[in-house]
């Protein structure tokens, strides 16, 4: 297979895995529904951007999938670098609109879309590989927590382990992966010095997707549709990366591996937003509860007034923002904490003055990730003081 066919299918795939979780989140997409919307900077963009932005995006994944597939009638114009480049300018606009767009496969489609667009074509190909080494390796070191024991990971590794498995032993299993997970991000960084680690390096990754699909799926945990596809796409695109030479000699794509490690790492001092490095069923980003008090909770506005929990702890009731955000937006909540702060704000700010409220924060050490700390915010003053820490925006959107 040609250096160059190889890209194409690799094109078409990344294509198919956008075109198919635009559809699966299409409210994300369109803009409809009652979800705030968090612009990446506080410019007021007209709200027709997002859809006719993302419409053209969708179009032009098709496009690649049909030209892949072998339609003639869709090359032309739209294959090149020239073309790429104006998606890449297109492709900005849906988090500069909404930050909610930024979803972890969202991310990646951006990074291949740079990388097809810039640099020769021998690299193109070991440049997808570190942006995978990174990907593995940031969400390996995400993993690591104090509470690995009863987290999502021990869970997601449950469904693969025997029922009667004991406690240690899942411990065990679930650390033992997070290794692996690790040492597959590493071998990725080696695989274009050292070619014999691509064979052990592309089975271990199918492996671990393969796990995943398997322990998310219908059969097991039954989760969203768009976990699955996502862990799908990765299936079918590592052999394709990883068979036959990948770029040996080309070297020169390491200098993208740090600057990409780098950027992700820095997730973990607040610089870089939690999903360029820090995956999903991670333990690392922080995470924002909203609590209403019973008494006044009439006071809530809507819609939010009917994602309150039915159970109490202590008087105080839940905003279930993670079941309304996959219900309006077909997404999970954004991770990153200034987008949380702006989407908690607006509820407040919506309700009555005299709504009584609280929100926990439980967020990693700055420094030693695995540790996590709790503090509470409970009056408005200082709900407005997060705001001080943020380089970017932290306010939701200005209703028209």
């Amino acid at each position: 297979m040609s250096e160059q066919r190889r890209l194409e299918l690799i094109d078409g795939l990344v294509a198919l895995n956008q075109l198919l979780l635009m559809l699966v989140t299409l409210p994300l997409w369109s803009g409809t529904g009652v979800f705030p919307s968090v612009p990446m900077i506080p410019w007021h963009l007209p709200g027709w951007l997002l859809p006719a932005a993302s419409v053209v995006i969708a179009v032009s994944c098709f496009r690649t999938v049909i030209s892949v597939a072998g339609c003639r009638a869709a090359r032309g114009f739209f294959n090149g670098r020239l073309w790429s480049g104006i998606l890449l300018a297109v492709a900005l606009i849906p988090p500069l609109q909404n930050v909610h767009c930024l979803q972890a496969w969202y991310w990646f489609f951006l990074l291949v879309t740079a990388i097809r667009c810039t640099g020769r074509q021998q690299r193109q190909r070991t440049a997808i590989v570190m942006v995978l080494a990174g990907l593995y390796l940031c969400s390996g070191l995400s993993r690591i927590s104090d509470q690995m024991d009863s987290g999502i990971s021990a869970l997601i590794m449950q469904q693969l382990c025997p029922a009667d498995i004991s406690k240690s032993a899942l411990g065990f299993m679930t650390r033992t992966a997070l290794v692996g997970e690790i040492l597959l991000g590493l071998a990725l960084l080696g695989v274009v010095r050292w070619s014999w680690l691509r064979i052990p390096a592309g089975v271990v990754a199918v492996g671990l997707h393969g796990a995943l699909l398997f322990a998310l799926g219908p059969l097991r945990l039954n989760h969203h549709w768009g976990v699955l596809i996502w862990n799908l796409l990765f299936v079918l695109l590592i052999p394709l990366l990883l068979a036959g030479r990948t770029a040996q000699g080309s070297l020169r794509g390491y200098r993208l591996a740090p600057a990409a490690i780098l950027f992700s790492l820095s997730g973990l001092l607040g610089l870089a937003d939690n999903w360029v490095g820090w995956q999903l069923y991670s333990d690392r980003p922080e995470q924002w509860e909203l609590w209403i008090h019973e008494w006044g909770s009439e006071r809530l506005a809507e819609p939010w007034q009917s994602w309150l929990a039915d159970e109490s702890v202590g008087g105080w009731r839940v905003v279930r923002l993670d079941r309304m955000s996959l219900q309006q937006t077909g997404a999970p909540l954004y991770p990153e904490d200034r987008f949380q702060l702006a989407v908690m704000e607006r509820i407040v700010a919506d309700s009555d003055p005299d709504l009584r409220f609280q929100i926990l924060i439980d967020e990693p050490d700055p420094l030693l990730w695995w540790r996590r700390r709790r503090r509470w915010i409970r009056d408005t003053q200082w709900l407005a003081m997060e705001h001080r820490r943020f380089l970017l925006n932290s306010h939701t959107a200005r209703v028209d």
